[in-house]
């Protein structure tokens, strides 16, 4: 694994990977690591999941964080409760990317 980091992080410092690429890498590298370590449906996974979205949407990706941030919104519902502020927070936020989604869509 500390291969592939210094492959990455040499391409970074090339200029052949972006810093978005970069994180992108790193935030899946540590999210199969942790589901590895600690199974799919822990609270940290959900975390994980939730930084993977931010990097995608952040990319104007608007496709890619639904599915990760559906799935933590899952973890968190069985783990929290749904009630809890958190699954409110996640659910509010898929639902601001659909709109820019189509939005996206639409405007183009």
């Amino acid at each position: 694994m500390d291969d592939l980091r210094q492959k990455i992080l040499k391409g970074y410092e090339r200029g052949d990977v972006s810093w978005v690429e970069l994180a992108e890498r790193f935030y899946r590298e540590a999210l199969d690591l942790r589901e590895t370590l600690l199974g799919s449906e822990h609270l940290e996974i959900a975390q994980f999941m939730e930084n993977l979205a931010t990097v995608y949407d952040s990319q104007g990706n608007y496709r890619a964080p639904q599915p990760l941030l559906q799935q933590a919104v899952a973890i968190l519902r069985k783990s929290l409760g749904g009630t809890h502020p958190r699954v409110g927070e996640l659910t509010r936020r898929i639902e601001r990317i659909r709109a820019a989604s189509w939005y996206d869509t639409e405007g183009a």
